[in-house]
């Protein structure tokens, strides 16, 4: 049987690899002029995959906590490259909207893992 905390895990990894899939239909979208800063964002998506990774097989709960809030910091940034592209009008307002909620539900699950392991 999966305890609570590897199951909530779990599905945070699934929407992670859901949202990074998605994405590139954004990324589609963005002119090779703005290279660096796409490729940035798919570094991000791809590291906070990998942090995710840590954070579940880590033992150390300090550690642990830490790469939970950087996980969070990470999709704070996604988040402002989606605000800039949709300035610099590369991506839509609903394209903007639909991608934030995917990034506030991520957010939500890193917090509720967070609580979950205060206890």
């Amino acid at each position: 049987m999966i305890d609570n905390s590897t199951n909530k895990e779990f599905k945070l990894i699934i929407k992670l690899k859901e949202y990074i899939l998605s994405l590139e239909k954004v990324l589609v979208h963005i002119p090779n002029k703005d290279y660096y800063n796409k490729q940035a964002m798919r570094e991000y998506v791809d590291n906070i995959l990998y942090l995710v990774f840590l954070a579940n097989t880590c033992e150390d709960k300090i550690y642990k906590k830490k790469i939970k809030y950087e996980i969070i910091a990470k999709l704070n940034m996604l988040n402002f490259y989606l605000e800039r592209y949709y300035l610099l009008k590369y991506i839509s307002k609903k394209e903007v909207i639909i991608n934030s909620s995917k990034i506030e539900e991520l957010t939500k699950m890193t917090y509720g893992w967070i609580k979950y392991d205060r206890k």
